[in-house]
């Protein structure tokens, strides 16, 4: 029981989200025009963390002009990457514990350990 403390907050967080999101395409057509909201990264990736031996999520946080992803906990503390390949990269800064690291988008999303996005169509 333990390990799903974390969870009722991830509820919070994927609503807020939502929220953002449904709102995200009326301000990027006022832009510049042509901005597509890139649904090709999930919203969330589920991980374990080997150290703790409990779930994570990372939050999707913002995606740069050249594909890469970041990644934020809950606390906004920590942060992960995952390359413009789909590539979750390890930390440089401190010690690899969850076991997404070095898997692609795509792998996890077979494994089941992804939130994905829907946007209204």
């Amino acid at each position: 029981m333990s390990r799903i403390r974390s969870f009722p907050h991830a509820r919070f967080w994927f609503m807020a989200m939502m929220a953002i999101v449904g709102s995200a395409p009326a301000s990027l057509a006022m832009d510049s025009g042509a901005q597509k909201v890139p649904t090709e990264y999930p919203l969330a990736i589920v991980c374990w963390n080997q150290q703790t031996e409990v779930w994570g999520l990372g939050y999707l946080a913002n995606i740069g002009k050249d594909g890469t992803a970041t990644y934020m906990g809950q606390g906004g503390q920590l942060s992960a990457t995952v390359n413009a390949k789909g590539l979750a990269e390890a930390p440089k800064n401190r010690p690899a514990v969850f076991d997404c690291f070095g898997k692609t988008i795509d792998e996890l999303r077979a494994m089941g350990r992804v939130v994905e996005l829907q946007p209204k169509r």
